[in-house]
């Protein structure tokens, strides 16, 4: 769960893999709480900017995901 969002074309963003069609929330947030990233949209991938588009600083976030009733939650390492 590392990526370095660095446009070398390898790792440049985080996105679960999901295929199905049951509703689907993906959320990142910093370790404050403060929501970086959110897409209803499975092939959305977060590449490491805020929600104003500014790029987010290194370190762990963590994410939740919800498809259809089930609900994930995890860590995701960013590193420029």
């Amino acid at each position: 769960n590392v990526f370095s969002p660095n446009g070398d074309g390898m790792n440049d963003a985080f996105l679960p893999e999901y295929t199905g069609d049951q509703p689907y929330l993906f959320e990142v947030y910093d370790r404050w709480g403060t929501r970086m990233f959110s897409t209803t949209n499975k092939v959305t991938a977060w590449k490491g900017d805020t929600q104003k588009g500014s790029p987010a600083p290194d370190g762990v976030f963590y994410y939740h995901l919800s498809v259809g009733k089930n609900k994930y939650a995890g860590e995701i390492t960013l590193v420029r």
